[in-house]
């Protein structure tokens, strides 16, 4: 579960952004396709070095940052089983915080819990940022299309998720001339028959 959730979680310029509180999310709603979830504030720590400052809940940095994002069923399944972990407490309330409880858990906790999970996991630890790029470049492998990546990050255009992520869209080259193959294989394939 907490893999899961670290999705909806980024480090930008030393601050820990927590998008979502459990009252904003919509266990009971099916869409088309997915269940989907608004993205329209953060939680800020003003200083990552002063423990005792507060939290504060702000809108997104930019206008493009308010967006409606895709959630998939094993998050959505996950956190429903954290709300109903969390309704056995008798202080629990909607507004808990999805890393957290009636506070968001402060950046040194959620450091200490990537570390853990990534030594009990065996994998090399990175950057709370990179969960982000992690993430865009498995959707930009899976071909998805460059226009919803772009939304679901929050860019304010295509351009600037070209413009980071050229490097991976070169690495599909190959996926042009594979096309073109199977394509005049089927053709040969059908005008044999």
């Amino acid at each position: 579960m907490e893999l899961d959730i670290k999705t909806f979680v980024e480090e930008h310029n030393g601050k820990l952004i927590i998008l979502d509180m459990l009252k904003d999310i919509d266990f009971g709603v099916q869409y088309d396709i997915n269940n989907y979830q608004d993205v329209s504030q953060q939680v800020l720590n003003p200083s990552t070095n002063n423990k005792d400052s507060e939290w504060y809940i702000s809108s997104p940095k930019t206008n493009s940052s308010n967006r409606t994002i895709p959630v998939p069923d094993v998050l959505l399944k996950d956190l429903l089983e954290l709300k109903k972990s969390n309704e056995a407490f008798k202080k629990f309330k909607l507004t808990w915080f999805v890393l957290g409880d009636d506070q968001p858990i402060t950046t040194h906790q959620f450091y200490s819990r990537r570390d853990l999970y990534a030594s009990k996991a065996g994998l090399k630890r990175i950057r709370i940022h990179d969960f982000r790029h992690s993430c865009t470049s498995i959707l930009i492998s899976a071909s998805t299309p460059i226009t919803a990546v772009s939304n679901f990050l929050g860019h304010a255009d295509s351009t600037e998720t070209l413009e980071t992520y050229a490097h991976l869209i070169k690495k599909d080259y190959q996926k042009i001339t594979n096309y073109f193959d199977n394509m005049e294989q089927q053709y040969n394939q059908k005008s044999e028959e």
